[in-house]
């Protein structure tokens, strides 16, 4: 009994050690996998799944036991992003197709991720999907794209006050967003020379 008992236990830690050299393995080769996959993503964002790695134990295990799911959540949304050509024309079907799935991927990435910094350029980016689709959404609804562009913007630098980017988005998404004020309330003259209807007042200082 006692001798069965010895021959069990051995093999349990037989297993543990082998799993420890597994995982330790694993930990090289995704270090390795996510540097050589970043390297691949700036020769060509249009490589699919650049991001992987020849790991011992199973890839769905080794990457929840080793925390790499976040890295490449947010490697994967940043890609749908660049595919999505923020700067291009924000009717095009394509890039359109793809910005949706950047913004999903960004929300999912923002609702688990446990990264401050890396959460802030998440939020970040979603800011520009959500602006960039304020100009092809309807009358009614584009308010409601730029006022989530906004929140993203300020939420992106409650997470990282240093972030510069985030800082200089929402300035401008701000400035527009009084411009359209603007336009949709004209100012009437008083005759003076000085308005007194929506944006007759000072900028304001912004970032």
């Amino acid at each position: 009994m006692k001798k069965g008992l010895l021959l069990a236990l051995s093999g349990v830690l037989t297993a543990l050690a082998l799993l420890l050299a597994g995982l330790a393995i694993d930990v090289g080769r995704w270090q390795h996998g996510l540097a050589a996959g970043d390297v691949r993503f700036q020769g060509d964002p249009a490589v699919r799944d650049p991001w992987r790695a020849p790991t011992i134990l199973p890839a769905r295990v080794s990457r929840r036991l080793l925390a790499v799911d976040d890295d490449l959540l947010y490697r994967r949304a940043v890609r749908l992003f660049r595919l999505g050509r923020p700067n291009a024309n924000p009717y095009e079907i394509g890039p359109l197709s793809l910005r949706a799935q950047a913004q999903a991927e960004l929300t999912r990435a923002l609702r688990v991720d446990r990264d401050g910094p890396r959460r802030a350029r998440e939020a970040n980016l979603l800011g520009v999907l959500f602006v960039i689709g304020s100009a092809v959404a309807n009358r009614e609804d584009s308010p409601t794209f730029f006022e989530g562009g906004i929140t993203s913007f300020r939420s992106s630098i409650a997470l990282d006050p240093r972030g510069e980017e985030a800082k200089f988005n929402l300035e401008l998404a701000l400035l527009r967003q009084r411009e359209d004020v603007s336009l949709r309330n004209p100012v009437r003259s008083s005759g003076t020379g000085r308005g007194r209807g929506a944006g007759a007042g000072s900028e304001g200082g912004g970032y």
